[in-house]
C-alpha cells in the first residue's frame, strides 16, 4: 500500500467514523427541521451557558450573516434566547431556553454515549492518542489559539 492509499484510508475512516458520531443527531434534529448548523450552535451555547454573539460567531468561524438564519430559526422555534447585554444594548448575549436544554441533552447525548462507549472498549493510551490527533488536526491557520476557543465554550 503507497502512503498515499494510506492517508485516503485515513480520510474514509474519519469519513464514516463522523457520518456515524452525527447519524442519531441528525435524525432527532430533522424532526425539527434543523440540521447540524443548528446543532453545533445549540452546543456551543450549552456549554457557556450564556455566550456573546461576537464569542459564538468566532467559536463557530462564521460571519454574522450565516449564524442570522439558522439562529433565528432556533430563536422563533423557542430553543435559544437572544437579549442585549445590560451594559451594551449593542451588543447580544445567546443562551438556551429550558426547551432547548432538553434538546440539545438528547442530541448531544447520542453522541456523548458513543465516545463513553469507545472510552470503555479501549485503554486510556489510544484515547490520549486520538485526542492529540484531534487537536493536530485542528491545528492551521482556522484555529491558531484552540485552548483559548475550547475554553471559551466551557464558561
Amino acid at each position: 500500500m503507497s502512503d498515499e492509499n494510506k492517508y485516503y484510508e485515513h480520510l474514509e475512516l474519519f469519513h464514516f467514523a463522523f457520518r456515524g458520531i452525527i447519524e442519531e443527531a441528525d435524525q432527532v434534529l430533522a424532526k425539527y427541521n434543523l440540521n447540524r448548523a443548528h446543532h453545533r450552535i445549540i452546543y456551543f451555547v450549552a456549554r457557556a451557558k450564556t455566550i456573546s454573539m461576537a464569542d459564538l460567531i468566532e467559536i463557530l468561524g462564521v460571519s454574522r450573516q450565516a449564524l442570522h438564519r439558522p439562529l433565528k430559526q432556533l430563536t422563533d422555534q423557542g430553543f435559544v434566547l437572544v437579549e442585549p447585554k445590560p451594559d451594551n444594548r449593542r451588543s447580544y448575549l445567546v443562551s438556551l431556553s429550558a426547551k432547548g436544554r432538553k434538546l440539545e441533552k438528547v442530541v448531544t447525548g447520542s453522541q456523548v454515549r458513543r465516545f463513553e462507549k469507545l472510552e470503555q472498549s479501549i485503554s486510556e493510551t489510544p484515547i490520549e492518542g486520538w485526542k492529540r490527533t484531534m487537536r493536530e488536526l485542528c491545528t492551521d491557520s482556522s484555529y491558531p489559539d484552540l485552548d483559548r476557543l475550547l475554553g471559551r465554550s466551557t464558561r
